[in-house]
């Protein structure tokens, strides 16, 4: 269990390092990669997290609100998939006689 923390936590560090230099860099093609494909966990975290909690932290609601949703559901997917790499990288590495 407590490995697994570990490579969560390196997925997730990851996951928030790579939105940074893709923001810092400001790559259109690579930005629209990494947010838009965070859009079928959105619609998960739409169904799960109230609306108001949204209208909490945008006011506004509207498209900053689905941009915000976006980048959420988008650092959410991307730190499963590097913690999941992470893990998978570490397992064949170890060799079956230990």
């Amino acid at each position: 269990m407590k490995s697994l923390l570990k490579y969560m936590g390196l997925g997730f560090l990851t996951s928030g390092t790579l939105a940074g230099v893709l923001l810092t860099i400001g790559i259109g093609p690579l930005i629209g990669a990494y947010v838009l494909s965070g859009s079928p966990t959105a619609m998960l975290l739409e169904a799960l997290i109230p609306s108001s909690f949204f209208y909490w932290l945008v006011p506004d609601g509207g498209a900053p609100g689905a941009v915000g949703l976006l980048m959420i559901s988008a650092f959410i997917q991307w730190g499963f998939i590097f913690t999941l790499l992470y893990y998978w990288r570490h397992r064949w590495s170890i060799s079956p006689n230990e």
